[in-house]
């Protein structure tokens, strides 16, 4: 018999009952630090978990911190230009004021920016930013939806087609 390690990562787990349907023993493999097997559970709220696991198996993730963000933002946004001008700066600013330190935000828009030297499009992007609204009405998820909207509605519309079926 052969045994192999194994390396579980479960993303945005919403709901307890979806870790009962992929009947793992979260307990065992976060808390036992000799155990071969680990298993990653990535939720937004640690209610969820707290039945599956140990307080001291929890991390919370914390946002960039503002210097953070900025380097993160840069790197994407202008990774082909020798230097920024002075016109960006107070736009390319506000953007990671808008984004709020979450990664996820500052790596799209600084992708989606990333060799465009129009000042204008730089600003249409920071409008939509800050018009993007949570569905549910809730701020928890506030800066997630609005980069997901903001990513949606730069696909072409057969792209948007494609999305919109697999959501389904």
């Amino acid at each position: 018999m052969t045994t192999k390690k194994v390396f579980v990562v479960v993303d945005d787990v919403d709901m307890t009952n979806n870790l009962g349907a992929l009947q793992l023993p979260i307990h065992k493999h976060v808390t036992n630090v000799d155990c071969k097997n680990k298993v990653l559970v990535n939720c937004r709220n640690w209610q969820e978990l707290k039945n599956h696991a140990k307080e001291s198996a929890k991390v919370d993730v914390a946002l960039l911190e503002e210097e953070q963000a900025r380097e993160l933002f840069m790197f994407h946004a202008f990774k082909h230009a020798n230097h920024v001008t002075n016109d960006f700066k107070n736009i390319y600013t506000e953007i990671i004021k808008a984004c709020g330190g979450l990664p996820l935000s500052l790596e799209i828009l600084g992708c989606y920016l990333c060799d465009i030297h129009d000042l204008e499009i730089w600003k249409d992007a920071l409008r939509k930013l800050k018009a993007g609204r949570n569905i549910t009405g809730g701020y928890d998820n506030e800066l997630l939806w609005k980069t997901l909207k903001f990513s949606y509605d730069h696909l072409n519309k057969e792209h948007q087609d494609m999305f919109l079926d697999i959501a389904c």
